[in-house]
């Protein structure tokens, strides 16, 4: 699927920014999509018990960073990430993702003709058993290091660049480990990633009252819903897109939920 990028020539002033936590799974197939064409790969690590680290050792061009029981959240390990980062393009992955070889042409073409301060792109996922079109909007990956403005959210957060956007496709790969089975995405998704977002609605200084509560846990979830399944075509998934709306939307709402329950003292 992604070809021998091992006889690609390096593309110079691009480096890979990764964070990652016990990803033994997908890590080592998530570095040799670039070690092999990018300038180098910066890994910050937050706190992996598993093999992560002993796997990203083996590669000669990634560049570990230790930040575990930091409690700075995925956002704040990003901005870090930036900040290490020597190339001019910065190209933001995921550890459970790759990058396929017809992508590596686009980006490689779009980097040479530098039209654009940055691009999104978008993921083909696998999820429960099946590969689906993401349901999530087009997201900025690679950018200028000198544009960018990174994102101070602490979960899924998007960083923004100063200057025009592009579009490349394909798509990235993703094959997260919450989409082997309902149970591992509700335990990721509507348990630890919950928690993140709850303590990001805080620090934003979102407040529930009896005034908007209505909006926080019945407006605002089903919107979500509707916008996944219905706008974003979810419903041509079948079941899988049914599935991911609604879990999106749920995640709203026990989100706001937490809040509620840390303002109150429960």
């Amino acid at each position: 699927m992604f070809g021998d990028q091992g006889e690609e020539e390096v593309s110079p002033g691009i480096s890979v920014i990764i964070v990652a936590k016990n990803e033994q799974d997908h890590i080592g197939e998530c570095l040799k999509s670039v070690v092999d064409w990018v300038e180098e790969v910066i890994l910050v690590d937050d706190g992996s018990t598993d093999g992560t680290l002993q796997i990203s050792s083996g590669f000669s061009n990634v560049h570990i960073f230790k930040r575990g029981g930091q409690a700075d959240g995925f956002e704040r390990h990003r901005a870090f990430a930036i900040a290490q980062a020597g190339g001019d393009w910065i190209l933001q992955i995921d550890a459970d993702e790759r990058v396929p070889a017809d992508l590596v042409v686009e980006i490689r073409r779009a980097v040479t003709l530098d039209r654009h301060q940055g691009y999104r792109l978008r993921r083909r996922d696998f999820y429960f058993g099946g590969w689906i079109e993401d349901l999530n909007p087009w997201t900025l990956r690679l950018y200028r290091k000198e544009a960018v403005e990174p994102s101070r959210e602490r979960v899924h957060g998007e960083c923004r660049v100063r200057g025009s956007v592009g579009e490349i496709w394909p798509p990235l790969v993703h094959t997260p480990r919450a989409g082997r089975s309902i149970r591992e995405y509700v335990d990721r998704h509507l348990y630890f990633y919950t928690d993140l977002v709850a303590r990001d609605f805080k620090e934003r200084g979102i407040r529930i009252s009896c005034w908007n509560g209505v909006w926080y846990f019945v407006g605002k979830p089903i919107s979500i819903f509707l916008r996944r399944f219905l706008i974003l075509q979810g419903w041509r998934l079948g079941w899988r897109g049914l599935l991911l709306s609604i879990f999106s939307a749920m995640a709203y709402f026990i989100s706001y939920a937490k809040l509620w329950k840390t303002q109150n003292d429960i």
